[in-house]
């Protein structure tokens, strides 16, 4: 599971609550990495896809998930490794260094994390 405010995986699967909410369970987890409480729901799978088209889904990067690939690429880890991290294939985290780099907003959100670490 991801959490949906830094990016990462979560590797504790700790749930701190769980109520029964409609036709659906609802759940509160916490990320064990920036300790964002976020909610879950759990449906049936023919209650899923029931309105869904079966175009594939494609997934939008998060600001955290962004920040947390700038950190990750500068502390020279590879594509490969902050893939698994992120829960993302090679091919996503690559295309989406790439396009940071090309539009300039990397060295933007690097020279914004380097002033806030110094301040």
């Amino acid at each position: 599971m991801k959490c949906p405010h830094c990016g990462l995986l979560i590797t504790d699967r700790k749930v701190y609550d769980s109520r029964k909410f409609k036709n659906t369970i609802k759940r509160t987890r916490r990320c064990n990495h920036c300790q964002n409480k976020f909610r879950t729901y759990e449906v049936m799978e023919n209650e899923f896809f029931s309105d869904r088209t079966p175009k594939r889904n494609q997934q939008i990067w998060s600001e955290g998930e962004i920040i947390n690939l700038i950190k990750m690429r500068e502390s020279n880890l590879t594509e490969k490794v902050i893939a698994g991290k992120l829960g993302r294939t090679f091919g996503s985290v690559h295309r989406k260094t790439q396009e940071l780099l090309e539009s300039g907003e990397y060295f933007v959100i690097l020279d914004e994390l380097e002033m806030d670490r110094v301040h």
